[in-house]
């Protein structure tokens, strides 16, 4: 299965901040896969500079640029990133400074952005699908696209849903019309995809883009049915499939075929707080980073597991006897 665990940098609920003196230390988080971080136009701290900076909306200030936070992941080298675009706006600035790093990023960088409007019955703006897709594939095609919905989803009031067909195919036209060809993930989230078991396998047939996967993602510990859960990453195939859940979640899903690595947990953050350094850590929806994802596949009976991180080559790695996992990379 193909594992995803995030360390995300910016929560509009965790309202915790990493300050700029202390983001090289997450991407040196012991084990971190990938980095997400909000991207939105506004200034730095002491500048009146309009400029992509990492930041949740509504706040368009920051002590950190998107220029320092790619400077940053570059110098770590450690991770991939996550770039998640809160408005049009951002988007082609934010793209002018990858390509100028672009000789430099030999880790995965993924784009997204809520482009549609999507279960249940949102009401929410999305990110101008057409143009989102039409400026990636033009100024950075390098990149895996992770185009989304905009959902409603939440107690006390909505807490059924799905992914409806006629989501599907606005996704799909959408990216047919702007001739999408590069890698896409699908994120989906956790408790609707759940329920969608019968539309979502249909995303991932796109006859112009070879490589397409999901990913499911859950903010907070909700209830689920792991049981169709299960189900729809068995249809998919777990090499087609990404999580970005709690530990709690990963743990049910954990199975006879799902190994589970050792844990560490840190916390949600914010990019772009007090000079003074901050613990990496928050009581608020803790994720999970684990040496090989919160659960890796079996390939063998001994014990050798593999994922695949976007367009990184496969990890291999083997649990010791003491527990201990060995990581070495495969070539091809």
């Amino acid at each position: 299965m193909a594992i995803l665990p995030l360390a995300t940098a910016s929560d509009e609920e965790a309202g915790a901040q990493i300050p700029v003196g202390c983001i090289s230390l997450l991407f040196r988080a012991d084990k971190l896969m990938m980095l997400e971080a909000d991207v939105v136009l506004g200034n730095k701290i002491g500048s009146t500079e309009e400029i992509p900076i990492m930041a949740h909306p509504p706040s368009t200030t920051s002590e950190m640029s998107l220029e320092d936070f790619l400077s940053n992941a570059i110098i770590a080298n450690s991770c991939g990133v996550k770039l998640d675009f809160k408005s049009i706006e951002v988007l082609e600035p934010s793209l002018k400074i990858l390509q100028n790093h672009k000789d430099n990023l030999t880790f995965p960088v993924w784009l997204n952005a809520d482009i549609l409007s999507g279960p249940v019955n949102s009401t929410a703006l999305p990110v101008d699908a057409d143009k989102f897709l039409s400026i990636c594939a033009r100024d950075f095609p390098l990149a895996t696209l992770s185009p989304g919905w905009k959902v409603r989803y939440g107690a006390p009031n909505i807490t059924s849903g799905r992914y409806e067909p006629e989501h599907i195919t606005s996704m799909k036209e959408a990216l047919a019309r702007n001739n999408i060809i590069q890698p896409v993930t699908f994120p989906v989230q956790a408790i609707l995809a759940a329920q969608s078991i019968d539309t979502l396998p249909d995303l991932l047939n796109m006859s112009r883009i070879n490589d397409t996967t999901l990913t499911i993602w859950l903010s907070e510990v909700e209830a689920i049915n792991i049981t169709q859960l299960k189900k729809l990453i068995d249809i998919v195939g777990k090499n087609r499939v990404y999580l970005d859940l709690p530990e709690s979640i990963m743990d049910q899903l954990s199975s006879s075929t799902l190994r589970v690595a050792p844990t560490t947990s840190m916390g949600l953050v914010v990019v772009g707080g007090s000079e003074d350094c901050c613990p990496m850590s928050h009581d608020v929806n803790t994720f999970t980073s684990r040496s090989l994802g919160p659960s890796s596949v079996q390939l063998s009976n001994d014990l050798l597991f593999g994922i695949r991180l976007a367009n990184a080559p496969v990890v291999l790695s083997q649990t010791t006897e003491d527990g201990e996992i060995e990581v070495r990379i495969s070539v091809g």
